[in-house]
């Protein structure tokens, strides 16, 4: 019998996720007036440390754990590293009013570095999930 593809599933419904609200039109209109400010990059954190997640627990299930954990986190967090920045050139070039910002592109990367050591931390060895070092 096959193998669910559950966090398969998970990571790509999720990237797909990323890519709709990153290349949606967005307009402010119909939103409260109060402001928090910064409130987006703290979602853009958010998000991309929960793509390194499903990531790697793609991997993972891919491989049957045979991949060590630091080559698993080095080819997710290049993903999501070289996915922000796309999404941001992307956010330039194409017409749905939205514009770069690098400032987004570095909280991609703090996000992408906080699900790095996340992950890395749950399966350490003295976590209680196992995965090859």
């Amino acid at each position: 019998m096959a193998k669910k593809p559950s966090f398969a599933l998970l990571f790509f419904l999720w990237m797909a996720l990323i890519s709709y609200l990153s290349l949606r039109p967005f307009s402010e209109d119909g939103l409260p007036d109060f402001e928090i400010p910064h409130i987006d990059k703290l979602a853009h954190a958010i998000f991309y440390a929960g793509m390194v997640v499903f990531g790697s627990l793609f991997i993972r299930e891919r491989t049957n754990g045979h991949m060590a954990i630091r080559s698993a986190l080095s080819i997710i967090f290049l993903v999501a590293f070289g996915y922000g920045i796309l999404i941001e050139v992307l956010q330039d070039v194409l017409p749905a009013q939205r514009t770069a910002d690098l400032w987004d592109v570095f909280a991609n990367t703090t996000g992408a570095v906080l699900g790095v050591w996340g992950v890395w931390w749950s399966f350490s060895r003295t976590g209680r999930l196992k995965w090859k070092h």
